[in-house]
């Protein structure tokens, strides 16, 4: 009598839908739960049950990971509605606002810290202000006739400015929320003169 091979498991079907919310659920609880440096594709992988080379395939980067599940909302479309000569104290209310809400664990701050030093953090957060913030600023100054080189140049001072502002409130000399209104007001005014120049 021969012996018979053992049954092989059923290959699973392919779910890239269900691959990716694995993924991004593994992500959020290790993010939550060991912060941004400790966590690394490896360990995300292995707690997804998937290989590390489908985190990078679905997400990049762990960067692009960090930001994907962060949920970081920038209210870019709000601050792009109304007039144009109101941008600059629009988005100057959004910064401000955020600041006060999302305190030291701002999924953007955190990456602006990486992008220094990291060239896969510098290219995750690149694309990330190209599709959340300077992609939509470029497209509202097309439609008021801005030339595509001219309002390209205009937005990318804008994130320049912003990513600075960033540092300069959030890392460098954090200032109280007492000085939140003339900051608010002196960022308005800045973002406006970029956007008119």
């Amino acid at each position: 009598m021969t012996e018979q091979s053992p049954a092989a498991p059923p290959a699973r079907a392919r779910d890239a839908g269900r691959t990716r919310a694995a993924i991004a659920d593994a992500a959020r609880t290790l993010f939550s739960e060991h912060g941004y440096e400790a966590t690394t594709v490896r360990t995300v992988a292995a707690a997804a049950g998937i290989t590390p080379g489908l985190v990078t395939r679905y997400f990049g980067s762990k960067d692009g990971l960090f930001l994907a599940v962060s949920d970081v909302d920038l209210r870019v479309s709000a601050v792009l509605e109304g007039t144009h000569e109101g941008i600059g104290a629009r988005m100057a209310a959004s910064m401000v606002s955020r600041w006060r809400q999302v305190g030291a664990g701002d999924p953007v701050l955190i990456l602006v810290r990486a992008a220094g030093s990291r060239p896969e953090a510098a290219h995750a957060l690149r694309d990330f202000l190209d599709r959340e913030t300077t992609g939509p600023l470029v497209a509202r100054l097309r439609a008021e006739g801005v030339p595509e080189a001219q309002a390209r140049d205009r937005a990318s001072a804008v994130d320049a400015f912003v990513m600075g502002a960033v540092m300069s409130r959030r890392v460098v000399d954090p200032a109280g929320q007492e000085e939140d209104a003339a900051l608010e007001a002196w960022l308005g005014s800045s973002v406006q003169a970029l956007l008119d120049r």
